[in-house]
């Protein structure tokens, strides 16, 4: 009962992409595929997250009075310059780190970024 602050998962952008081949953390050789394992682990990851605080709220939260949430993680970018090619080319990157574990949790549409299911596809679970 002394902990208040709860948090599911700490920057799963680190594991998530870090460890599945683009990092120097050590992957696995068969979920190293770039193209769709980062995705499917990264659904998984937001599903657990929604059960975790699905189960807190109801069963501890109002006995413990403390909170829950996940920590996500930025690495910032600024454009090289004001053209608009480097403006969104920057959002993009804001979109496709910050977006892919926020935008399902905190977005109105509850649904990875746009921009992302355009070039992913059905590579993005549902």
């Amino acid at each position: 009962d002394r902990v208040k602050t709860w948090v599911t998962f700490n920057e799963a952008w680190t594991f998530l992409w870090l460890g599945s081949g683009w990092g120097s953390a050590p992957s696995i050789p068969e979920f190293s595929n770039m193209t769709i394992d980062p995705f499917i682990a990264g659904h998984n990851v937001l599903l657990a997250h929604a059960y975790a605080v699905d189960l807190y709220r109801r069963e501890f939260q109002s006995k413990q009075g403390g909170h829950i949430g996940i920590t996500n993680n930025q690495d910032w970018r600024e454009p090289k310059t004001t053209d608009v090619q480097d403006l969104a080319a920057t959002e993009r990157v804001v979109l496709f780190q910050l977006g892919w574990m926020s935008d399902p949790i905190f977005g109105e549409s509850g649904d990875y970024p746009a921009e992302m299911r355009a070039l992913y596809g059905s590579r993005l679970p549902e």
